[in-house]
């Protein structure tokens, strides 16, 4: 079998240094190995692009959404803001909500999330959803029971169980 020298190892003439050149290599790999790691996800917080009662246009479709409370809801096809607001009259098919966004890097990564409403008595509903970090997602909810009480209602949502982003919405009966 004819060996070739390799570079890195050619010019070592002791075991010690052979040992000490092998340390470095392992070393310096390990260092390109973990790299990467500094680019790991990292969601550093949120904000809110614009809230209020929006128009939406809805897919025919029944999208199963999966959580604690889970319900079969439309796909949100569309939105537009149609009212800068936080008071919402408890009307059929009003939808109030924001367009919000997660800060961090990579931009683009994805990250999965957790939607809360908090009704004024302070029962909680859970959705499960994912976002994209550095893109605007839209978070709404829309009224189908008139018989809803009054009060404050909280939309937020959640990161790893801290809060990215909510909006505080106070609900009337005209």
């Amino acid at each position: 079998m004819i060996g070739y020298p390799i570079p890195l190892f050619s010019n070592l003439k002791t075991e010690a240094d052979m040992r000490a050149r092998f340390i470095a290599v392992l070393a310096w790999a390990l260092l390109l190995c973990t790299a990467g790691q500094g680019l790991a996800q990292e969601v550093t917080g949120g904000s809110i692009l614009e809230y209020g009662r929006y128009e939406i246009t809805l897919s025919g479709d029944l999208v199963s959404q999966g959580g604690q409370d889970a319900n079969d809801v439309h796909r949100l096809t569309g939105h537009q803001l149609a009212e800068t607001t936080d008071r919402i009259p408890i009307r059929d098919n009003v939808t109030f909500g924001y367009d919000w966004m997660a800060q961090g890097r990579p931009e683009d990564a994805e990250i999965s999330i957790t939607l809360l409403l908090i009704y004024p008595n302070g029962r909680m509903d859970r959705g499960f959803d994912a976002a994209t970090i550095g893109s605007a997602h839209h978070t709404s909810l829309t009224i189908h029971d008139l018989d809803m009480p009054e009060g404050r209602y909280v939309l937020a949502v959640h990161y790893q169980g801290k809060r990215l982003v909510s909006r505080d919405f106070n609900l009337y009966k005209p």
